[in-house]
């Protein structure tokens, strides 16, 4: 990584990727894999300081900043608008979920009658069920974050995280 060499077998058994990410890569030029997945500055200084081999000869060193310029002006630009579209829309989604979820208190809201002080009321039901999914839809993601692994794992594992939120 970055004409660098390093013992990562400490992290075998513990990388959040998974042992076959860094299998897969042993002994070749990880460096275009290692900087696509969003690596801590924790992480990062541990492997300089934990895992550090030594570096490659300087006559096989690869010039990383020209390959960038050559591809990664127009593919950098590309994947920037793709990420931010891809932003753009997670935030329109949540947007309009609640707008939904506004729409169906005010709509509820409007058609309340006045109820019996011992009767289950329609606004409790409704507490229930929304409580209920969002219940369901925390163990599910848990679940799938238990059984997948590296970045599916993450992502559900965030999905769980927001969910955990949402219910609070």
């Amino acid at each position: 990584i970055h004409n660098k060499v390093y013992d990562l077998r400490p992290l075998l058994g513990a990388h959040p990727g998974g042992d076959e990410m860094l299998l897969t890569r042993a002994g070749t030029d990880a460096t275009k894999e290692f900087e696509v997945f969003e690596h801590s500055e924790k992480a990062r200084v541990r492997r300089d300081q934990e895992m550090l081999v030594g570096e490659i000869v300087p006559a096989e060193h690869s010039d990383y900043s020209a390959e960038a310029a050559a591809t990664g002006a127009d593919g950098a630009a590309e994947a920037k608008s793709g990420a931010d579209l891809s932003r753009y829309l997670r935030f329109k989604v949540a947007d309009l979920a609640l707008a939904v979820v506004g729409l169906y208190a005010y709509k509820s809201w409007e058609k309340r009658k006045p109820l019996p002080m011992l009767m289950y009321s329609r606004g409790l039901r409704h507490l229930h069920l929304i409580m209920a999914v969002g219940i369901f839809g925390a163990v599910g993601s848990a679940q799938a974050a238990a059984k997948s692994e590296g970045l599916a794992k993450k992502r559900w594992l965030q999905v769980h995280k927001q969910r955990g939120f949402a219910m609070f």
